[in-house]
């Protein structure tokens, strides 16, 4: 789609903006980029020239897309393309490599291309400078870097799988989609029976009578056909990963089981079992997908430890929504009747500071005259996504945020140093951090960050930390959200939403929760609003 393609050169132009410094442009173009994402009908508003009636669209940014409707291209990405060093584009478009790393490599390496940067993390040239982490983590960005155009979103491969539902009958999605991984390389598909007739959409690569390998809207699909009673045991296989069914598969020779994808055979006899019963058999826990990852949740299933991961019906409200008094798309009012349909108990409208000028920030007089708007709003919270500054002051006096029911504190114009986001979470006013990583997912993998003395530092200081439910973002990452949680630290979910639609992405923040090993007790929105007040009042 036309709104998807100019999104997709307003993330390219913002991230070679943000190399050249051009922090306030870069921003801008992040923004826009991501209201276009949603706007469908983005040709309507430019044969009605009306372009700058879309929140963040200014004169400039609409006479770009005017130009890719009348062109197909937008020329001043080229032009800024040319403009960067040699082999400059190729070190950027890696996953985790920022203005700073990129500049590092260039003039200290002189790495031109990314067979240049193989060669150097071959030969640990960075690692004789820099040490083996950076080393570490440029060769995971190349690894991500080659893959990447092969892997989905885990909310489109939803879309997919919504697709598919009104296609095929009767089916068990497997595999990453069924772990609820943050990106998706292929579809398992289990199912007892298909009509070959409903796969005329498909191109199929290959057929035969257990399985059928086809590719639907670019992305790998591989059909298993099962018979019925294979069915708890195949869900179970190809959910995997392959190391939780090697170390399971072991556990069970141990007990004088066979466990495979046909079955768990005890001599030549099959069990007839459903998945569940494979690991209560086998005397553990049934373990939820999301953490079937070989990472200690056999031995905590075996003493029958888990945790009670939280779901999304314990959800309460969105404590992360933007409206358009900053750079959202809806009013208040949209806002409020989107989360009456979502049933939630409450909500916190948190628009940006004015430091953040492409968020069409809200100055003091103007979040005061909201606040006292939304006073009129049952159960809605006076909230704002304040700016942590450089010297890790906050963009708003404390007179002010003193006011608000809730305060999340995050960076968006500057990658900030672990003290920096240290100093923020000091402000007693704080009541969360946002995005604190600042990662986006196939782009970069965020801040150079001390992640332990910040959990250490949430849990001390009771300051929360988002699990920001944004498709892109799902920041903290899973191994994170598990690290924070054995510190003590507590979580906020938000959707960071900037339009009505967007709130309906809470569900991933939950499954990423869930990654996490995240309980309800972990988690502020699974309290009611008498108690989350009571909460926060008591920091």
């Amino acid at each position: 789609m036309e709104n998807i393609e100019i999104a997709k050169i307003f993330y390219e132009i913002s991230e070679i903006l943000r190399f050249r410094g051009e922090d306030f442009k870069s921003r801008a173009y992040f923004m826009a980029a991501r209201k276009l994402e949603k706007i469908d009908n983005l040709r309507d508003y430019y044969e009605k020239n009306e372009l700058e009636k879309i929140p963040g669209i200014g004169k400039n940014l609409a006479k770009k897309i005017v130009e890719y409707f009348e062109t197909g291209k937008i020329s001043h990405l080229e032009k800024i393309k040319k403009e960067l060093p040699e082999g400059m584009d190729q070190l950027l478009a890696i996953p985790g490599v920022g203005p700073k790393t990129a500049l590092f490599l260039y003039k200290e390496l002189n790495i031109r291309s990314l067979s240049d940067l193989e060669t150097s993390i071959k030969n640990h040239e960075i690692m004789k400078i820099k040490g083996e982490k950076l080393e570490k983590n440029l060769e995971r960005g190349l690894e991500i870097l080659k893959t990447k155009k092969e892997r989905i979103l885990l909310s489109e491969a939803f879309e997919i799988v919504k697709e598919l539902s009104g296609i095929i009958k009767n089916f068990e999605v497997a595999g990453s989609f069924r772990r609820r991984k943050e990106t998706i390389g292929d579809l398992d598909i289990i199912l007892t029976k298909i009509d070959e007739a409903s796969l005329k959409d498909f191109q199929i690569l290959a057929k035969g009578e257990k399985k059928i390998t086809a590719i639907y809207k670019n992305i790998h699909i591989d059909f298993r056909i099962v018979k019925n009673e294979e069915m708890g045991s195949s869900l179970q296989y190809f959910t995997g990963n392959k190391e939780h069914n090697i170390r399971l598969r072991r556990i069970a020779q141990k007990k004088g089981y066979k466990l495979n994808e046909y079955g768990l055979f005890e001599g030549n006899n099959r069990i007839n079992i459903n998945e569940r019963d494979i690991y209560e058999i086998l005397g553990m826990e049934w373990i939820p997908p999301e953490l079937r990852e070989n990472t200690g949740e056999i031995e905590t299933a075996l003493q029958r430890k888990l945790p009670e991961l939280i779901d999304i019906k314990d959800i309460k409200g969105d404590l992360h929504i933007h409206t358009k008094w900053s750079d959202g798309l809806d009013s208040i009012e949209n806002v409020v009747k989107k989360a009456k349909e979502l049933n939630y108990e409450y909500i916190a409208i948190t628009d940006h500071s004015p430091t953040v000028p492409a968020g069409n920030g809200l100055s003091e007089e103007k979040l005061l005259k909201q606040w006292d708007i939304l006073e009129s709003y049952d159960n809605v919270l006076k909230g704002v996504e304040c700016d942590i500054l450089k010297n890790g002051a906050l963009a708003y006096e404390d007179r002010v945020l003193e006011k608000a029911d809730f305060v999340i504190a995050s960076v968006h114009m500057f990658v900030p140093k672990t003290e920096t986001i240290l100093k923020a979470m000091e402000n007693e006013n704080v009541d969360a951090i946002g995005h604190p990583t600042g990662r986006f997912i196939g782009v970069t993998d965020g801040y150079d960050l001390d992640m332990e003395k910040i959990f250490e530092k949430a849990t001390e200081t009771n300051t929360a930390l988002e699990i920001n439910a944004y498709p892109k973002r799902l920041d903290l990452k899973d191994i994170y959200i598990r690290k924070a949680k054995e510190y003590g630290a507590k979580f906020v979910i938000g959707t960071d939403s900037h339009n009505v639609e967007e709130m309906d992405n809470f569900i991933f923040g939950v499954y990423n929760a869930r990654r996490g090993w995240a309980e309800k007790k972990d988690i502020l929105n699974c309290l009611d609003l008498k108690e989350l007040k009571r909460y926060v009042y008591s920091l």
